[in-house]
């Protein structure tokens, strides 16, 4: 399912890019403007990076703008079977699969490669700085000289095939192939903040899978028939026949559009998601004790049972005399205490809380609690006699002046 596409969107979903065996073809998706076709015998792969088109041709990386301009010159990429993945963000960069993977980063017209740690089955990039590594059922989230995370999301035979950053980095998707089963895949969305599985789910017959980063979708194709999957909740939201084989399809990142390519000859076809959505599905008579083969098969958990409701209980039921409550003691009025006599209470509430921090001191001071060596008697003796208002008339002479000044 990791096959290089050769049908891409630009990020803003203005466009559509085609790789063909002629070049590369950026069409937008309004028609508004011609299509550009820039010529590139051979054309292997195309991604959009960014705010650019990277293109495949063999083992050479050529980069483009979205309006057809070529930027820098080719470069030659690493040796090996590979595929480019992009990063989540709007930065120039991708991974290139090609064991050893290396992250490619655009400088100006030239690209900077290097080398990522490990030997994994599949890199999933957060940024250039930043990746999500998979060997066999590890999962590790780590930068260049440390380890965020690291888990375990499977069997220790289990491989990830292929996955996609979603959500601006908040989740990541991944394709796991688990060994012992043949063509047993399963979709597990995985937290990025803290590795938490959130989903997962079991897919069967599936043969191509395309993700919506942004708005958390994925596409899934078995044969003809199209699959549209909400990834935040785990369930199918559209099923489409296709009217031919189709050898390769792309939505972009915000589930706008979906390009279809076809088998029998090169027709693009162009479908607007969310009149997809509207659009009613075509019903299909199958008998359910023997599931077609050619069908894709999405298991997901069972959801928990949901205790049916009480019966509603009329809220009114009618009007019953009150008569004489005689169970109830009544309530004592209160009469609102005159100001004088509430100056006076708070008073004698103001000596007795003297009077106890006066007799926790003593306390303190009879118990050696509250002691330190002085030669001329119990420790701020004096200072609390005065807050207690047990001294005045030392510097009266003081009081005084201040008081005319």
């Amino acid at each position: 399912m990791s096959t290089r596409p050769s049908l891409d969107f630009t990020r803003d979903a203005a466009r559509l890019v085609v790789g063909s065996t002629t070049g590369v073809h950026i069409v937008t998706i309004n028609g508004r403007q011609p299509a550009v076709e820039v010529p590139l015998p051979g054309v292997d792969e195309v991604l959009t990076v960014g705010d650019e088109v990277w293109a495949v041709v063999g083992e050479q990386l050529h980069r483009l703008t979205t309006t057809g301009d070529r930027v820098g010159t080719p470069i030659t990429l690493p040796p090996g079977p590979g595929r480019l993945v992009r990063t989540s963000g709007r930065e120039l960069a991708a991974v290139w699969s090609a064991a050893p993977a290396s992250m490619l980063l655009a400088e100006g017209d030239g690209v900077a490669i290097s080398t990522l740690p490990g030997d994994p089955d599949c890199v999933v990039p957060v940024s250039s700085a930043r990746w999500l590594l998979c060997q066999r059922d590890r999962i590790t989230l780590r930068e260049a000289s440390s380890v965020r995370w690291s888990t375990s999301i499977g069997g220790r035979e289990d491989r990830v095939l292929d996955g996609s950053i979603l959500f601006d980095g908040r989740s990541v998707a991944l394709l796991v192939e688990q060994a012992g089963e043949a063509n047993a895949r399963q979709l597990v969305i995985l937290g990025l903040r803290e590795p938490i599985v959130q989903h997962r789910m079991t897919l069967a017959g599936v043969d191509s899978l395309r993700f919506a980063s942004l708005r958390g979708f994925a596409l899934l194709r078995a044969a003809r028939r199209l699959l549209l999957v909400d990834l935040r909740f785990g369930r199918v939201v559209k099923e489409h026949d296709a009217e031919g084989d189709v050898a390769d399809l792309a939505i972009d990142d915000s589930a706008q559009h979906i390009a279809l390519r076809y088998h029998d000859h090169n027709e693009m076809i162009l479908l607007d998601v969310r009149a997809l959505l509207a659009s009613p599905t075509r019903p299909k008579v199958i008998d359910e004790s023997t599931p077609s083969a050619g069908d894709p098969v999405i298991e997901t958990a069972a959801a928990p049972a949901i205790d049916p409701e009480p019966p509603a209980v009329a809220f009114h039921l009618g009007q019953v005399p009150l008569g004489s409550v005689v169970a109830l003691v009544p309530r004592p009025v209160i009469q609102p205490t005159a100001r004088g006599e509430a100056i006076a209470l708070l008073e004698r509430y103001r000596t007795l809380a003297l009077a106890l921090v006066g007799r926790s001191i003593a306390y303190a001071w009879d118990q050696g609690r509250l002691a330190f060596p002085t030669d001329g008697g119990l420790p701020f003796r004096t200072e609390v006699a005065g807050l207690l208002g047990r001294t005045e008339g030392l510097a009266r002479a003081d009081v005084q002046e201040a008081e005319q000044t």
